[in-house]
């Protein structure tokens, strides 16, 4: 029965009964349908809605009550109840109905045969073809032509429920047959309670969602909110089902039910990508496991009558949950080992995770179904909305700090601008501007003796034209630095090799150069490589102290490793030894989507690490920005 109907049947109702003040007098007492009834949940037949079927066989539960306190098995789906009762022969009313209180979720409900209403939609057993309606009290009113008065009746109601989650059927009570204008009021007022908390929990993840929107397109390249989108709008989409948007709006209809049901299950593979991202390291080989076995259990099947299928259809639920609770204690894991660390925002990701951990602890210990019945939503889902909002903040989080980097990083790349041109025009005054004088003066005495009829000594000219020579090679290095145009033309190793041995000459060290001929690098990708080599190189030759450095340059799959290693006089292992040169490679790594690991201490020596991926959309920083001791 859609929202809709109610609401004509509420206001028919309260018209006829303030309308005829005798309505009240000619009403008796409300009948108490409570007590043990009769239950099935092992077959699911339409004859059981007739009131001649035989049910003395079927076992008896309490009615109302959970099913879980009753000892029924998780697994079905679809079950039946059939109470039965006796209705005074004088009992009267102009507006009867069957209150059913709170059932957990879809329900056909037939009086005598005759259905008389229903709340969602009621598949084929084990048929995943349901359509689950938000946690609502039910009303149902009726002809009162229906009841057998001074005989007995019987009120048949068909439940289907999700397997493993919902503990299902008529939860709490109560459970009579009454009238409109006595049930009315307090029906409409629970009503209102549940889609008020269901519609304010709609609105926390709608501002999240718009959030999360507007970051995308305010910062486009931020990785981590594409991940968050991935992760939230499957859910959001399926929130909208749960939350009774759809359903107020009448798409009521199976095939939307199951698309919300796998999308919000589609978020939990993503979600241990989004948590392996935010900490910075790939997700594994048991992250991936559980990821792809999770979406493999979506897959369900109708009963047909093959033992392994059926057993399928029975327990792919079940499956799906072990596997989503197994990849929550992973996620954990991840959480807490990040913390004792200190890695960046493992603390409100590991405060997400408790508060998932305590109210789905809270949905099994506390009495049966008083969230469910009192507030109209589960305890879990309070949690997952706490755990999405640990996540937005993470986000937000990082989009800040990449503000500030950035920052930082043009701050830091204007002073080394500043900083390369002082050194550039130090090489110039020193070498160049040297030369080019002791040239100059030379020249003037050759100009004189030309004006006296002397000839330049030969070993004169020979040495002018070798320092000419040294000027062309001095120029040749100082352009080299700004732009070397050969790292095109011979490749990246030829530039590296080029470049240590001009320094180990200068220097008066030893450099070893291991790189390989070719390695598949775009053109922007090898000049942040060549610079960051450049670098390093720099730091280790003219701050380190070094006398001997080993540079080695590797492909580990799908990732590339410079190393460079000096046994200079290093610097603490807390980066208080750490200048602009370091921040400039830190950049360099950012800018390779790539990760920085620098291990040093005092007197034994740097190395410098660079992984990055040779392939910049598969980025995976497989070393974090720190600073360690050897």
């Amino acid at each position: 029965m859609t929202c809709s109907k109610v609401g004509w049947l509420s206001l028919l109702s309260l018209v006829l009964w303030t309308s005829d003040g005798s309505a009240g007098q000619e009403t008796t007492a409300e009948i108490n349908l409570k007590g043990s009834h009769a239950f099935n949940a092992r077959q699911d037949v339409s004859a059981f809605a007739n009131p001649d079927h035989d049910d003395s066989e079927w076992e008896r539960i309490p009615v109302p009550s959970s099913l879980r306190s009753a000892g029924i098995d998780p697994r079905p789906d679809v079950f039946w109840y059939r109470i039965r009762f006796h209705v005074p022969a004088d009992w009267s009313a102009d507006a009867p109905a069957i209150r059913l209180g709170i059932v957990e979720r879809a329900d056909e409900t037939y009086l005598n045969g005759v259905r008389i209403g229903g709340e969602g939609q009621v598949g084929p057993r084990g048929s995943d073809w349901h359509v689950y309606p938000p946690i609502l009290p039910r009303l149902y009113p009726f002809n009162s032509n229906l009841l057998v008065k001074g005989g007995e009746n019987v009120l048949a109601v068909r439940v289907a429920r999700e397997p493993y989650i919902d503990d299902g059927g008529i939860i709490v009570g109560p459970v009579t047959l009454t009238t409109m204008p006595e049930a009315l009021t307090e029906y409409l007022l629970l009503r209102q309670r549940f889609l008020g908390i269901n519609y304010l929990l709609l609105g926390i993840e709608t501002i999240i969602m718009l959030a999360a929107l507007f970051a995308l397109l305010y910062w486009r390249g931020q990785h981590s909110v594409v991940l968050f989108l991935l992760l939230f709008v499957p859910y959001y989409l399926n929130s909208l089902e749960r939350r009774n948007v759809l359903h107020v709006a009448g798409f009521d209809h199976p095939g939307i039910q199951f698309a919300s049901n796998v999308l919000g299950a589609l978020a939990f593979p993503a979600l241990i990508a989004f948590v392996a991202h935010v900490f910075g390291h790939s997700v594994g080989r048991l992250g991936r496991f559980v990821q792809i076995a999770s979406v493999l259990a979506l897959v369900s099947v109708p009963f047909t009558g093959i033992p392994l299928l059926d057993w399928w259809v029975m327990e792919s639920a079940l499956v799906w949950h072990a596997l989503f609770l197994f990849g929550l204690l992973l996620l954990v894991f991840w959480s807490v080992r990040a913390f004792m660390v200190g890695k960046a925002h493992s603390a409100p990701l590991l405060l997400g995770m408790c508060a998932l951990a305590c109210t789905m602890i809270g949905d099994i210990v506390l009495p049966a179904n008083f969230v469910e019945a009192n507030y109209g939503f589960r305890l879990g889902e309070a949690g997952v909305l706490s755990l999405f909002l640990a996540f937005a903040f993470i986000v937000g989080q990082r989009i800040l700090h990449t503000d500030r980097a950035l920052l930082r990083a043009n701050e830091d790349m204007l002073t080394a601008h500043e900083q390369e041109r002082a050194r550039l025009a130090r090489d110039i005054h020193d070498t160049i501007g040297q030369w080019l004088t002791t040239i100059k003066l030379r020249l003037e005495m050759f100009h004189e003796d030309a004006g006296s009829g002397r000839s330049p000594p030969p070993d004169e000219v020979r040495d002018l034209v070798s320092d000419v020579g040294a000027v062309i090679e001095d120029t040749r290095r100082v352009a080299h630095d700004l732009s070397p145009a050969f790292l095109d033309e011979q490749g990246l190793a030829a530039a590296m090799h080029g470049h240590a041995e001009r320094i180990a000459q200068r220097e008066r060290l030893v450099i070893e150069i291991h790189v390989p001929q070719s390695i598949d690098l775009t053109k922007t990708r090898r000049d942040h490589v060549y610079r960051f080599f450049q670098e390093a190189l720099n730091n280790a030759s003219s701050h380190a102290g070094a006398s001997r450095i080993v540079v080695t340059f590797e492909r580990r799959r799908s990732d590339a490793v410079l190393t460079v290693s000096d046994n200079g006089r290093g610097f603490a292992s807390d980066g208080s030894g750490a200048g602009l040169g370091l921040k400039t490679m830190r950049d360099r790594a950012r800018l390779l989507n790539g990760g920085l690991n620098i291990d040093s201490r005092p007197d034994h020596g740097t190395d410098v690490h660079l992984q990055f991926p040779i392939s910049g959309s598969s980025a995976k920083k497989r070393f974090t920005d720190r600073h360690e001791p050897s």
